[in-house]
């Protein structure tokens, strides 16, 4: 097979990768995540008829024709705290003191705000005549039980955990959080920071992956950073045996990933693709082993986080149920952009918010070998295979990296 183009590349990885099964979990574990099922109301909320202000709940025939002329007094029963259980007043011409929550039960009928009501030696003056379900909210006016909440697929954020938790929902039944196998190899496998750094591209690769897993919202799987040798790689790959995905990096050069495709030959694997025709990432390739995806990424930082960006987030993104993202956005060249033509190019670009929209300012040399700041660079602007030369003040796609 020769170089496959980014659109085809996309289409094989995304046609690969299933949407994970349903897994109980709590509320909070659930924040940035997706339903699996349909959640209904367990119960009526609220649950008993229920204040909706601090005032004085009533009963309406006994302030009837009261008004700041004419003021009604009851003598005050008592207060009932939000949480107190529900009893049954018998006396009429009382009030009791209510709070947001408190229960309004029956003969009282309506809640006067305390704006509207003064007390003096346990008496309450009134100068308004409430009507029946004044300030009250009825049993079952926000939602009935076994009434429809969210759908299959809704996005978790704090609203919806805010919502099920005022029904008593513990937990929810999400789509499963990808468990993603890291793996880097390369020569030497030195530690970060440790003697030797500098040159152990395969224990920093290793970093830089893990985060961006966790970054992408998956559970990464540490597989260490491993000789590169074609019997380490292959006992790291099968490890990971049971996870979602494998992620693994070769060398800092595109040459580097010989080795680990070698040994996933020799396990069996498929490899769908090895060489492709857009910049970074000539020999990106895609497999499959034992049902899992494998994403092989060239190792230099440049072709992690670009290709990071284009293939590995996305899948992620699919694997938990998440929709698709239509995220490249439109943005105002700040320079002129010569490229060669034949190859379709994601070229690291610092992308700024304007009072009109998005402006871009291409890099055509990573600065400081690629170990930059997200602040420094945020995007990849995108050149289509045939073109050679992009005027500053043209409007081009930008992918971004993160959000701008």
């Amino acid at each position: 097979m020769g170089p496959i183009t980014y659109d085809e590349a996309k289409a094989l990885v995304l046609g690969s990768i299933p949407v994970l099964g349903p897994e109980k979990t709590g509320l909070l574990e659930s924040l940035g995540r997706v339903l699996a099922r349909d959640v209904n109301s367990p119960t009526d909320l609220p649950a008993r008829d229920m204040s909706t202000a601090d005032g004085w709940a009533v009963r309406c025939a006994d302030l009837d024709g009261s008004n700041r002329n004419s003021q009604a007094a009851l003598r005050i029963g008592g207060e009932i705290q939000p949480d107190a259980a529900a009893f049954l007043p018998t006396e009429t011409g009382i009030c009791w003191k209510v709070h947001p929550g408190s229960a309004v039960p029956r003969p009282l009928d309506a809640v006067v705000e305390g704006a509207e009501a003064s007390e003096k030696h346990g008496i309450v003056s009134f100068s308004c005549a409430p009507r029946p379900g004044d300030r009250v909210a009825a049993r079952g006016s926000y939602f009935r039980k076994d009434e429809f909440l969210l759908g299959k697929g809704c996005a978790m954020r704090a609203a919806e955990v805010n919502l099920l938790s005022s029904l008593g929902i513990e937990s929810v039944e999400a789509v499963g959080r990808p468990r993603v196998a890291v793996v880097a190899t390369g020569s030497p496998a030195v530690e970060a920071g440790g003697e030797g750094a500098g040159s152990g591209f395969a224990s920093v690769n290793l970093q830089h992956l893990l985060a961006r897993t966790i970054e992408a919202g998956a559970r990464p799987v540490n597989m260490g950073a491993v000789r590169d040798s074609r019997d380490a790689i292959a006992g790291a790959l099968e490890r990971a045996r049971g996870c979602d995905a494998i992620l693994a990096t070769g060398g800092a050069s595109d040459e580097g990933l010989g080795t680990l495709k070698a040994a996933l030959r020799g396990l069996g694997a498929e490899i769908l693709f090895e060489e492709t025709n857009f910049r970074p990432g000539r020999t990106f390739a895609f497999a499959r082993f034992g049902g899992m995806p494998v994403f092989c990424i060239p190792g230099s930082p440049k072709s992690i986080a670009a290709l990071f960006r284009l293939f590995v987030w996305p899948s992620i993104q699919q694997m938990s149920g998440k929709p698709p993202a239509d995220d490249e956005i439109a943005a105002i060249l700040e320079k002129d952009l010569v490229t060669q033509p034949g190859t379709m190019k994601f070229i690291f670009s610092k992308l700024t918010r304007t009072v009109t929209g998005y402006s871009v300012l291409p890099m055509r040399d990573m600065p400081k070998g690629g170990f930059v700041t997200s602040d420094a660079v945020n995007a990849l602007t995108i050149v289509p295979e045939d073109v050679a030369y992009l005027k500053s003040s043209l409007e081009v796609s930008v992918l971004p990296l993160h959000e701008v």
